[in-house]
């Protein structure tokens, strides 16, 4: 169970006169008078009596004194929680690291411990993890939802430091990737394509929404791709999140909760890494982190920088340029932490980082049309054809401020920030646009080679959250908020004609220019409560109601819109109504059922209208907004004293409006009816002293729920880019070596299965090309490493047996189609110590 209010274990000295009592009774009251997290299972301190406790002490030196004696220890992380558990052998940092390999349950390290180390446990059990899903902290075992945690062991032990590399970590989450920092994540298929309008998975850090609320600023693509060092963890929550997270969560939430300043001692880690891709180039990673304690107790500050670049591997012999694909990464965290009193602490937190990449991941392929396959690369593998380069640099930059106030029975939250995005990207979309050029004679007598299309977007965000809750404990639990959102975007497209030598070309205008702005606000009020009947039984019932409205602006001209300057105007104004009905049971201490009903949310918006010349067709000027109920039974439990770790989840989402992109001479959306039946089970188990086996796998039946000819879909027809199945497991052990030196190796074999592209794609007109078949694919990664003191050298290879998959095909015509690729083997060097 967790003991207190979500605030940080306090760090001042408070007196205390208690009397000998049972344990749980002295830690509940030494939880209530500090409002510091106290975290422990009820069979672990029952029996146990503590000892009279007098004088003054901060909250974990009263534990400690309770505690003495009695064969248990406790340890805190990050934010002040302290976990209570049976002292028997000291988890050496590598076996923390090993047991963090399982993501999906509780093999993990304690979530948030300061620098990822491991707390006193025994060495065969797996640990408990903390999470905020709930807005509130939790043990994750006891979370009745599907909810994954990586932890910052877990994502070191895998070298993952983007989406890409820990996204088969986690059951249903899948990625479709043109390019580093243009990606879309989805959870349990609930996604429409590559090119739907909006993110389905809603973007959370710490407190902090990011990324866009409109269609306008590319937001299903530009989904923010955060470098994963010095977090606490990573939390993903699958399923609609419509109550506590509103419309963005649609499929689901992931969330990067960083760690907070630790006000008692200096600490830091430095992290080194070199790398190098089979056939293509090399790469390096730089990364430090700074704890500070400023004034001990009150005030603290933490910093991280790093700087890092991914090797390319594709390769233009039509220009002699090789590695295009490369990608360099720099960033950083500061984060100052002030707690003034025990009940009041606020922290404010700027988080940078730039993503350049200097083209893309793809190669062109050959079609066979009549049988919707692809054949295979036409250049030879990992080649493209460019006129020119397609570099692209994408800035975040998130401003966020928290405070906390314990005011005794109820806790209140305020969450303030402000937060951009900007993105510019050129791109060869020769393919596309040369099958129109004879539509205009104004034309005629240009060498046009090619088009170039730059692409520049912005969005500014601003939020506001503030959320008042009980404390836990009681048979009525109780939260209670009201948000705020103001968003501008904007969106300008950009085409020019190129010569054979990639230049522009003197004397033409441009063939195209469009620009899209947009405004958007958002009110809510949400809420929850959770009644437990008994100390096995108990309801959770969620709501929110939120008003939206959103004002586009178009504006296009140019030599393909037949010289016309056109401009509209559109507005939307929108309400909704989400719930949460979601029961659980304890069988017993180590098993839970559990049952979700929830509903999700996601605003209309505008399409983007096409040139106005010949060959082009308008569309309609809005789509409708997106509403979807998610019905879930879940299964958690732990046997044979939490060596094996089971959990599974059974649903049916019933998508009633599904915002599906459909391709012509533009793109735009259409609403249609879909549903998706799923099942994930995650395990971990510890079957002997140093070896931890762990996987997830996913199975998803997505389909349309009736005939939509106006975007080529049929009742029956898959969902794009969903596969029906994926999964990974993984395989770790370790052992001592010598006095102080531990080594370890590890393997994962991930899974991807085969998917379906984007509905209605057309090439040259008016023939239209059928959906193709994405062939499955599969990966093993390797690793191993020592450990010495806090010093550890790590080696990994990525892909070992160098597969070749496809992420994402993007079909311009039957004249020329490209293929993101997954990257090819790759071998890492890294060496880190902590301090």
């Amino acid at each position: 169970m967790i003991v207190a209010a979500p605030a940080s274990a306090a760090d001042q000295a408070i007196a205390f006169n208690l009397p000998a009592q049972s344990l749980e009774a002295s830690l509940k009251t030494v939880s209530s008078r500090t409002g510091a997290n106290i975290v422990f299972a009820p069979a672990t301190v029952a029996g146990h009596k503590a000892r009279a406790l007098k004088g003054s002490f901060t909250a974990g030196q009263a534990v400690s004194r309770l505690i003495a004696g009695s064969g248990l220890s406790a340890a805190p992380n990050a934010d002040g929680t302290i976990l209570v558990r049976p002292a028997k052998v000291r988890n050496s940092s590598a076996t923390a690291q090993f047991q963090a390999n399982a993501p999906q349950t509780d093999n993990l390290a304690l979530a948030g411990q300061d620098e990822g180390q491991a707390s006193d446990g025994d060495a065969g059990v797996s640990p408990d993890i903390v999470v905020t899903a709930n807005k509130r902290s939790e043990r994750l075992r006891d979370v009745p939802a599907a909810v994954t945690a990586l932890t910052a062991d877990t994502l070191t032990q895998l070298n993952a430091v983007r989406f890409e590399d820990y996204a088969g970590q986690v059951p249903g989450l899948n990625i479709v990737q043109e390019r580093p920092g243009n990606v879309q994540i989805n959870l349990r298929g609930v996604t429409t394509g590559a090119t739907q309008p909006y993110a389905t998975v809603a973007i959370y850090v710490d407190e902090t929404p990011f990324g866009s609320s409109t269609s306008v600023a590319a937001g299903s693509v530009l989904t923010p791709d955060l470098d994963t060092f010095d977090l606490q963890r990573i939390e993903v929550l699958r399923g609609p999140q419509g109550t506590l997270y509103g419309a963005g969560a649609l499929g689901g939430l992931v969330k990067f909760v960083t760690i907070e300043p630790n006000a008692q001692e200096f600490s830091g880690q430095i992290r080194l890494d070199g790398s190098t891709t089979e056939g293509g180039g090399d790469g390096y990673g730089v990364r430090a982190a700074f704890n500070l304690p400023l004034v001990r107790d009150k005030l603290a500050a933490r910093i991280s920088l790093y700087n890092r670049r991914d090797p390319g591997f594709i390769d233009d012999d039509g220009r002699g340029v090789h590695d295009v694909n490369y990608t360099e990464v720099t960033g950083g965290r500061l984060s100052l932490s002030w707690r003034p009193t025990q009940d009041f602490s606020v922290r404010g937190t700027v988080t940078v980082q730039d993503l350049k990449s200097g083209g893309t991941p793809v190669e062109e392929v050959d079609l066979d049309v009549v049988n919707s396959r692809i054949l295979g690369p036409t250049y030879g593998p990992y080649q493209q054809r460019r006129l020119f380069s397609e570099p692209s640099k994408i800035e975040y930059r998130i401003y966020d401020l928290t405070a906390k106030w314990d005011l005794g029975a109820v806790n209140l939250v305020s969450a303030t920030s402000y937060s951009t995005l900007d993105n510019v990207t050129d791109a060869d979309i020769s393919g596309a646009i040369l099958p129109f050029i004879p539509f205009f004679p104004d034309l005629a007598g240009f060498p046009i080679a090619g088009a170039k299309n730059p692409t520049i977007t912005r969005q500014e965000k601003f939020t506001q959250e503030l959320r008042l809750s009980s404390s836990l404990g009681r048979a009525l639990e109780w939260q209670l908020g009201a948000f705020y959102t103001h968003e501008t975007a904007s969106n300008q497209g950009l085409l020019y004609g190129v010569d054979q030598s990639g230049e522009t070309i003197a004397g033409l205008a441009l063939l195209f220019n469009t620009r899209v702005s947009s405004r958007y606000d958002e009110y809510a009020v949400f809420g929850n409560i959770d009644y437990h009947f008994s100390d096995r039984f108990d309801v959770r019932l969620g709501a929110r109601y939120s008003t939206n409205a959103q004002d586009v602006d178009d504006l296009s001209s140019g030599l393909l819109n037949s010289g016309v300057v056109v401009s509209s105007e559109r507005d939307a104004e929108d309400d909704s109504f989400t719930f949460l009905v979601n029961p659980r049971f304890r069988i017993n201490d180590d098993m839970m059922i559990y049952a979700n009903i929830s509903s999700g949310y996601r605003p209309g918006g505008g399409n983007t209208q096409p040139p106005i010349g010949p060959g082009f067709t308008p569309v309609p000027d809005t789509f409708q907004p997106a509403s979807l109920i998610n019905y879930e039974l879940g299964f958690k439990s732990s046997w044979f004293d939490r060596r094996l770790n089971l959990e599974l989840a059974a649903f049916l989402i019933d998508w009633r409006k599904a915002q599906i992109p459909t391709q012509s001479t533009t793109t735009y959306v259409k609403t249609a009816p879909a549903r998706i039946r799923g099942v994930e089970a995650s395990f971990s188990a510890i079957p002997a002293e140093g070896l931890t086996l762990s996987g997830q796998f996913t199975y998803l039946d997505a389909e349309l729920r009736t005939d939509e000819p106006g975007f080529g879909g049929f009742r029956g027809d898959r969902l794009s880019y969903v596969p029906k199945w994926s999964g990974a497991l993984n395989a770790d052990y370790e052992r001592q070596l010598f006095d102080r030196v531990s080594g370890f190796v590890g393997a994962t074999y991930r899974y991807t299965d085969d998917r379906l592209s984007d509905f209605s794609i057309f090439g040259l007109p008016p023939s239209p090309l059928p959906r193709l078949t994405i062939p499955s694919y599969d990966v093993i990664d390797l690793r191993a490493g020592i450990n010495r003191d806090e010093w550890s050298l790590s080696f990994f290879v990525k892909n070992l047996a160098d597969k070749r998959g496809i992420n994402r095909i993007n079909t311009l015509s039957p004249l020329g189609s490209n293929a993101s690729m997954i990257q090819p083997r790759t071998f890492t060097l890294s060496l880190a110590t902590r301090f």
